[in-house]
């Protein structure tokens, strides 16, 4: 993983996280690992629902303002 941040309004009630990997081989070794099982049973209580999706993409460069 390169990064990753969770977003969410300040309840705390809904959270969307964002993550940058290396490649897709890498996310999915992950997600296939024994540290990311334990993660999800350690929050499945609190987890009402949830929705992934892969997106490819590439950086936007801002430009320099006058």
């Amino acid at each position: 993983m390169l990064h990753a941040y969770a977003y969410g309004p300040d309840d705390e009630q809904k959270i969307i996280t964002v993550s940058w990997w290396v490649s897709r081989v890498a996310c999915d070794a992950w997600r296939a690992s024994w540290e990311e099982t334990r993660r999800r049973a350690a929050i499945a209580p609190y987890v009402l629902s949830e929705q992934e999706a892969l997106y490819r993409g590439r950086e936007l460069i801002v430009p320099e303002q006058p």
